[in-house]
């Protein structure tokens, strides 16, 4: 028979765990939002005309919106948010070394990226040779793309080969940057350290155009601002937990008003406009008020499970590869003249299905390669070959 004191605590450590699981996913709609995220941005460039028709398709249209102003800042703002959570942390109490966080960064990213960029480069190669179009083969930009992201580094503005994958080499500065300041400052930790390249690239972007829109998205300094807003944002909404329920219920309110006013704003709104290309209104005055009221509820236990999970991890894989699957539909109708889907709804969900079957395709190989350490045996092997242990 179970005493009251035993039976009490149980209820109590049933209870921590209870409250610890709901703590866990605080964040889980972030799952959904950089699925939707990645959508648009696939949407917002290969669109076969359907999204830019309001009136005919107003969803695929409104969510094609989305990344004109500040999808790929949402992004790093969530990127940000998410070092804070899940880094920081370790790197400051010698958990994690530096060594070890970018190894851990670099092997979610490169694979991908590697893989989509020689895919790509291979279809140039089809493109130059087999229809006599001037497509670059140029090896060293074939280098810069696998390993630096494309030109952006080097004073271009996007992948060579894969273009999108330019969001990338802001984001792995930003990670390089993180890492560093976390370990020479861990002594004396404090968060308040992140103000330093928060100040440098707000006032580098603001410099660089101080007309609307504020931030170009051609100024990396506004992708890097961008991570360490969410770094700081991540903070204060560990503060918010704390707050009073109707403090909190408040500000819910008014940051799904100040969201849904942004995005209807967006929604009115073309790129010519003072609104155009304005990823730090997007960030500032859309995406965080829309999470600050997300935050926390009770009902984002739905997305914490293995679906939606998932689903966010096909963010970043849908991302890499939209491009690559599209030089592919280029290949086999437009260039051999066989145009079976022109500017149609049946194109744009058929390129869509590709999209995501490639990326889901993409996101199991390199789950595999995580769960079985492929990398990490490779490594061993090697080490064994080139020193073997004597019997």
């Amino acid at each position: 028979m179970i005493s009251p004191l035993q039976s009490g605590g149980g209820y109590k450590s049933q209870k921590q765990k209870n409250n610890q699981k709901q703590k866990n996913n605080q964040l889980s709609f972030l799952y959904v939002l950089r699925f939707i995220l990645a959508v648009s941005v696939v949407l917002w460039h290969y669109h076969f005309g359907v999204s830019l028709d309001p009136q005919a398709h107003p969803l695929l249209y409104g969510i094609r919106v989305m990344t004109i102003y500040g999808g790929n800042q949402a992004f790093l703002l969530i990127s940000g948010m998410m070092f804070y959570l899940a880094y920081y942390r370790k790197l400051t109490t010698d958990k994690l070394s530096v060594t070890d966080f970018l190894k851990k960064r670099a092997v979610r990213i490169y694979p991908t990226v590697i893989i989509s960029v020689l895919v790509s480069y291979l279809l140039a190669v089809i493109i130059h040779f087999s229809y006599n179009a001037a497509e670059n083969i140029n090896l060293i930009d074939l280098l810069k793309d696998m390993f630096f992201f494309g030109g952006r580094l080097f004073g271009g503005s996007y992948g060579i080969y894969n273009g999108p994958i330019w969001f990338l080499a802001p984001l792995g500065v930003s990670y390089l940057i993180s890492a560093l300041i976390s370990v020479l400052t861990k002594k004396k930790r404090s968060v308040y350290w992140f103000l330093i390249p928060l100040a440098i690239t707000f006032f580098a972007a603001l410099g660089s155009n101080f007309i609307v829109p504020v931030f170009n998205v051609n100024a990396i300094s506004s992708e890097l601002f961008n991570f360490f807003l969410g770094f700081f944002f991540m903070i204060f909404l560990k503060k918010f937990e704390n707050w009073s329920g109707w403090l909190k219920f408040s500000l819910r309110i008014l940051g799904l008003v100040v969201a849904i006013l942004f995005l209807y704003a967006f929604y009115k709104t073309n790129a010519n406009s003072p609104l155009g290309s304005g990823e730090m209104i997007g960030s500032l005055f859309c995406w965080i008020p829309l999470i600050t009221c997300l935050y926390g509820l009770k009902i984002n236990f739905i997305f914490d499970n293995f679906v939606f999970k998932t689903i966010g991890g096909l963010s970043f894989h849908i991302y890499v590869w939209h491009a690559v699957v599209y030089k592919a539909w280029d290949v086999f109708f437009s260039i051999r003249q066989q145009p079976v889907y022109g500017n149609s709804l049946q194109a744009l969900l058929i390129f869509l299905l590709l999209v995501l079957t490639v990326s889901a395709v993409s996101y199991t190989i390199s789950e595999l390669i995580r769960k079985f350490k492929v990398f990490e045996k490779i490594k061993e092997k090697i080490i064994k070959v080139n020193h073997p242990v004597s019997d």
